[in-house]
């Protein structure tokens, strides 16, 4: 079945669509370079071999500066009542990809056609939104930060003497200088710490109540959701 071109409604180009990006955290900030792929789905063909194997890639392309991107022109416009798929594909460093956005486009078609391919989008995407041409100038995809967690285990040894609990203190900073977490040694002389965050974070320490000079030991483990660059500095 031939599908005529998207005709134009208020806003955007008038053959496609419009959608920004913006980091789920942070109220208003957009973020260029990700990268979207925009599918054609075969709703008829779903039942007998899936969505991805539905689907034809219509185009791929990534945001700009200000978080923004396009599918469809004049010369490849998008179909109306057709079932589009737009998936992130590459997010910026340090965001999770965004769940699918699912777009069917009414532009000419009549109100019984738009209606009859809306029903059977809906039976397959179930309870997901299907955006159309009063919302297809002005979609919205939010990234969220990617997080993790980090547990640094930091230990001095002294050439000679006892370790007393609570002798030295240790501060958990991130790039900008910015204490985290604070903790203090045990009788062995050793300082466990756990941080959760977003940001590369480094752990060092102020000179201890006595401060002889010693050798230093550190063991650490990280999640696999996070790469912290972190460094441990003991005086």
């Amino acid at each position: 079945m031939d599908h005529p071109e998207a005709s134009a409604s208020a806003g955007g180009n008038g053959y496609g669509i419009t959608m920004t990006k913006y980091d789920a955290q942070q109220v208003g900030a957009t973020l260029g370079g990700a990268e979207f792929t925009l599918y054609s789905v075969n709703m008829d063909q779903v039942a007998t071999v899936g969505i991805e194997n539905a689907r034809t890639r219509f185009e791929t392309a990534k945001t700009d500066a200000n978080g923004k991107i396009s599918f469809g022109t004049r010369d490849k416009a998008m179909s109306n009542c057709v079932l589009y798929q737009l998936v992130e594909t590459d997010a910026p460093e340090g965001y999770a990809v965004a769940s699918p956005t699912w777009i069917m486009l009414k532009g000419s078609a009549s109100d019984d056609e738009y209606q009859a391919a809306l029903t059977k989008a809906k039976n397959l995407v179930v309870d997901a939104e299907i955006i159309g041409d009063a919302k297809k100038d002005e979609i919205w995809v939010y990234d969220n930060r990617l997080a993790g967690s980090a547990v640094i285990k930091a230990k001095k040894v002294l050439d000679g003497g006892t370790f007393k609990a609570r002798q030295f203190s240790f501060a958990l900073k991130n790039a900008e200088d910015k204490v985290f977490q604070t903790a203090t040694n045990d009788a062995e002389a050793t300082s466990p710490s756990t941080s959760s965050t977003t940001r590369p974070a480094s752990i060092a320490t102020p000179s201890p109540r006595s401060s002889p000079r010693v050798p230093r030991t550190m063991s650490r483990t990280t999640s696999p959701m996070t790469r912290p660059n972190m460094r441990l500095r003991l005086s």
